[in-house]
């Protein structure tokens, strides 16, 4: 009788989670990896970008340095030098220009459109301008290998995962739970 039950796709009796639930699972496992990714390349990247605004010859460390995400409050409470700023603002706009591409490019384009159309014009080559800043401060500034395949590697790495990895995650997350969830 458990059989047919299976069979027909229903639940066992007293049971919450069937073999149909795994699926949910482990796409919610990789939709977290995929953010934690995601994470990891965001602040490389923009660990990256101010080695490079300050002139320093690589990163000191592979480690993404979480307190990034304090600069911008120490950005506006003025408690550092000018060069650190400076490297502050390029590395924040180069990574939130670049994530507004490559999570909703339409919509940050018809949001440009609405903006004078000297603007308009720009949008697209500021947007690859971005994109090879990016690519150059990953392969020049990253730890990668010595070899320019393992400097290639990490840039696209860091590229793919800052574009990819907050969108899918996200979205395997939420499928994985509103599947579990609706049941």
């Amino acid at each position: 009788m458990e059989m047919e039950r299976m069979e027909r796709g229903e639940r066992s009796q007293g049971s919450k989670f069937d073999h149909r639930d795994t699926g949910a699972v482990l796409e919610g496992v990789v939709g977290i990896g995929l953010l934690a990714l995601f994470l990891y390349c965001l602040l490389m990247q923009i660990q990256t970008t101010e080695a490079a605004m300050l002139g320093q010859q690589s990163l000191t460390t592979f480690m993404p340095n979480w307190q990034i995400f304090m600069q911008l409050k120490d950005l506006f409470s003025s408690r550092m030098t000018i060069a650190m700023a400076q490297a502050i603002l390029v590395g924040w706009f180069i990574e939130l220009f670049y994530l507004a591409a490559a999570f909703n490019h339409r919509k940050a384009v018809l949001s440009v459109k609405n903006s004078h159309e000297f603007i308009t014009k720009g949008h697209d080559i500021v947007t690859i301008g971005i994109l090879v800043i990016n690519a150059y401060t990953d392969y020049n500034y990253g730890l990668g290998s010595n070899n320019i395949g393992g400097q290639i590697l990490f840039a696209t790495i860091m590229t793919l995962g800052t574009a990819i990895g907050g969108n899918v995650g996200l979205k395997f997350l939420v499928d994985a739970i509103t599947s579990l969830f609706k049941k």
